[in-house]
């Protein structure tokens, strides 16, 4: 199995809303830096840009994953209207140094913010329920996630108000959005 390297200092990192679903076939994961800038960019989700400068330092991991699941994350990453994939150098906690794609934003929304590292990724956030859905290798279709999701609540006993309020937001953006509202409700696996 031929497998790459990704720099995550986000949503993919270990125990982040993104990580069991696109990450769940990591083969290896360890703490690792790269040099560049990080920002929040107000939209629930950081940015980073590369730098050449020795001080300018974003921590993250190193996942080793099948090459066969990098185009799903391109996809959650925007590629390339969002975000760009690219090769960085990443520095282990060993010192190793090792090349890992980096998804870096070469253009910052405006009132993008400059963070030593992004608050909200200290501590995951927990769902709105305590439903437990499994994502990971069931249909992607976004129509089918979203009814195993008003499914899920429903047999949970949620009340209609929150499984359609559910279904509004989950349909009011693109597919990212999709997966980050479904993390927001439900436990996803």
């Amino acid at each position: 199995m031929k497998t790459v390297k990704i720099f995550a200092y986000g949503t993919l990192k270990k125990g982040f809303r993104n990580h069991a679903r696109f990450c769940g076939n990591a083969i290896s994961i360890g703490p690792a830096t790269v040099n560049g800038k990080l920002y929040d960019t107000g939209w629930g989700f950081p940015a980073m840009q590369l730098s050449d400068k020795p001080d300018d330092i974003v921590h993250g991991e190193i996942i080793t994953i099948p090459e066969a699941d990098l185009p799903a994350i391109d996809r959650l990453e925007g590629i390339p209207r969002l975000y760009q994939r690219v090769e960085a150098i990443a520095v282990s906690e060993a010192g190793t140094e090792s090349t890992a794609y980096c998804y870096v934003m070469e253009h910052l929304p405006p009132g993008a913010i400059r963070r030593e590292g992004w608050q909200e990724m200290r501590v995951p956030k927990k769902p709105l329920t305590n439903v437990k859905v499994p994502l990971t290798g069931e249909d992607g279709n976004a129509f089918a996630i979203i009814g195993r999701v008003r499914t899920a609540l429903r047999r949970a006993g949620y009340e209609p108000e929150l499984i359609e309020e559910f279904t509004r937001d989950a349909m009011s953006g693109d597919y990212d959005h999709l997966i980050q509202t479904v993390q927001e409700y439900v436990d996803a696996e």
